[in-house]
């Protein structure tokens, strides 16, 4: 069994500190939730970034003991590169397409814990895109080429819905605001 209580009173001793701000909080559970069942050895986190357009930086964070992970990033099941280590990796992957709005191609980054007797303890599978961002005097720069921000200030409630993480309304206000050229979103309150 179990139990889940939720208290959304607002309180001076809690964060964000009742009755003082000017937009409407919610409470309760409003977005996905889900039960982690983990081994006593497991990948906390998987941290990758793109500091080039063919180059994998990966930061993994893992509890317990281990022996050894694994890396590989795939194209829809493909292996492009794999090497195997244990908490940082740097590599290269040949002939990957920068992700861009145009064309966002992803991959798929698998990352396995294994014991020292070689057995799997843990997977994490990620979308990754690989892209460079630079902000410069004269402006945004992405994969290297000066590109103009279009964009809104994107609250997270959804009108009349409410702030229930609602997919389909989320998806059509993305479609209507590409479709008004926007290439851009800052999120407000989330």
């Amino acid at each position: 069994l179990l139990v889940v209580r939720v208290d959304s009173r607002e309180d001076q001793d809690i964060p964000p500190f009742g009755f003082v701000i000017d937009y409407l909080t919610y409470g309760g559970l409003y977005r996905d939730v889900w039960l982690d069942v983990r081994e006593q050895s497991y990948l906390e986190d998987v941290f990758a970034f793109t500091p080039g357009l063919d180059l994998l930086e990966a930061r993994l964070t893992i509890c317990g003991d281990y022996g050894w992970t694994r890396l590989q990033v795939l194209d829809e099941g493909r292996v492009l590169v794999e090497e195997r280590g244990h908490d940082r990796y740097s590599c290269r992957v040949p002939r990957c397409i920068p992700w861009s709005p145009e064309c966002p191609k992803l991959y798929t980054l698998r990352v396995e814990l294994y014991s020292s007797t070689g057995a799997l303890l843990d997977t994490h599978e990620h979308a990754i895109g690989f892209r460079t961002l630079a902000f410069k005097a004269d402006g945004f720069y992405l994969n290297g080429t000066k590109t103009f921000l279009k964009g809104v200030c994107l609250h997270h409630d959804a009108g009349a819905l409410g702030a229930a993480w609602n997919q389909s309304a989320w998806l059509r206000r993305l479609f209507i605001l590409k479709n008004m050229g926007c290439n851009a979103i800052r999120t407000s309150h989330n």
